[in-house]
């Protein structure tokens, strides 16, 4: 089964996972498996682990109006990360609401077009947005700097795998990482 975008906002620690596995075939999946749009949104570790013992997962679908603020929910404050790890998570975050926003910016030009071919004469009222803003935001919410969302941002588009894997590990510093990336 396939991983919601929005779910990948966290790394996915797998450290553990036999642990968990092992918990799963002793006890059975004591929380369901979250999905949105057939995709697993909140549980990916007990999902990797009901497939390393074989024991068959249950799942919870449930719609959501905004993915990314229902992935930080639940998952900012019951992890213990470094503000490297923060900054990264952040960063994902301000590219999947960028992606979002964009998305919804092209429904609405395409339905206003279908509303501008029925009836002339209505203006288009797309306000401008302000990448920095969001990008401001989701640091402040990550309890990081913008600064820290841009390195992050400019790790997750530049650097090579094994940057962007340490940093999600906690095993290197985002600005680090950063002058590395550039």
């Amino acid at each position: 089964m396939e991983f919601h975008e929005a779910a990948n906002i966290f790394p996915l620690d797998e450290e553990h996972l036999d642990e968990l596995a092992g918990d799963i075939r002793k006890n059975g999946l004591q929380v369901r498996i979250e999905t949105s749009g057939g995709k697993i949104i909140d549980g990916r570790r007990r999902y990797l682990a009901c497939q390393k013992v074989g024991v068959q997962p249950r799942f919870n679908e449930v719609n959501l109006a905004d993915p990314v603020a229902y992935v930080v929910s639940l998952n900012l404050h019951r992890r213990h990360l470094t503000p490297a790890q923060r900054s990264m998570c952040a960063a994902r975050a301000t590219e999947l609401r960028a992606k979002y926003a964009d998305s919804a910016k092209e429904r609405q030009r395409e339905g206003q077009e279908r509303g501008r071919q029925k009836q002339k004469g209505i203006p288009e009222n797309l306000p401008p947005t302000d990448p920095g803003d969001t990008r401001d935001q989701l640091g402040e919410m990550f309890g990081v700097s913008g600064k820290s969302v841009d390195h992050a941002a400019r790790v997750l588009k530049n650097a090579v795998p094994e940057v962007v894997k340490a940093v999600d590990e906690g095993r290197m510093a985002v600005s680090t990482a950063a002058l590395l990336a550039a």
